[in-house]
């Protein structure tokens, strides 16, 4: 029985590792891409002239089929989750589809600062998957609300003097995100790790970093827009030294 349980965690561990490993991957190829198009396509060279229109030719095709490819893989996902096969290449497909479309959008409407941002948010998203499987589904929750926080006060600095309304709804918008966690995270440690039928954390969760990290989100947002850009970037640090205090934590747990 030890051995049997033994070879079981084995096998998790073994494909956890075979996870991070194609999320790395994939981190760097799409990195690639996003230097590609900001050396090649963003910075405008009359000598590479007729590759910039093939590439805004393509990128505007990306922008509009991007979704319904995004929507089509959905779709394959679902039916063949219901027959139980695998479904490891819908969620590729999903994966790549909705990597093309945003890319799509954010560089044809942002240009240079949509290229920064997409390589800023690359690496980001690669470190939460490390987190995913590395440690317990909450920490991921908690550090991607985190994350989102880093990101606004990032663009905060970055976007605010050309783009202030987009910035105001986006700060806006990611205080619903927290504040929405927040209402879910009550809701789950009352229901045991579930809404309704739905399963979503497991029942021995703690949900007391949950609540510092949307409190501490929120309040970050509303200095940051009182009190301007210098504030904000250190309250980069401050987000940051949060993440690294919930690391410890968690690993200590999961020791």
């Amino acid at each position: 029985m030890k051995n049997s349980r033994q070879e079981r965690r084995r096998q998790q561990e073994d494909a956890a590792f075979r996870k991070m490993i194609i999320w790395l991957v994939a981190a760097i190829v799409y990195e690639a891409l996003v230097f590609f198009l900001d050396h090649y396509y963003v910075t405008i060279v009359v000598e590479r002239l007729a590759l910039v229109v093939a590439i805004d030719t393509v990128l505007r095709v990306i922008q509009w089929v991007g979704p319904v490819l995004t929507v089509l893989s959905v779709l394959w996902w679902v039916l063949w989750s219901k027959k139980g096969k695998k479904v490891w290449p819908c969620q590729m497909a999903f994966g790549v589809a909705l990597a093309l479309w945003v890319t799509a959008v954010t560089v044809l409407r942002l240009g240079s600062s949509g290229t920064a941002l997409l390589s800023v948010a690359i690496p980001c998203v690669a470190a939460l998957a490390l987190i995913y499987y590395l440690y317990q589904v909450e920490f991921c929750a908690n550090a991607a609300l985190s994350g989102l926080v880093i990101l606004c006060m990032w663009g905060y600095r970055k976007y605010f003097f050309n783009h202030p309304n987009a910035t105001r709804l986006a700060f806006a918008l990611m205080a619903l995100v927290l504040v929405g966690a927040a209402v879910c995270a009550v809701l789950l440690s009352r229901g045991g790790g579930k809404l309704g039928k739905l399963t979503l954390m497991p029942p021995k969760t703690r949900y007391f970093p949950t609540y510092i990290t949307c409190v501490l989100g929120v309040a970050a947002l509303a200095v940051a827009l009182l009190l301007g850009s210098t504030v904000a970037y250190y309250l980069i640090f401050v987000m940051v030294a949060w993440l690294f205090c919930m690391a410890v934590y968690y690993t200590v747990r999961m020791m």
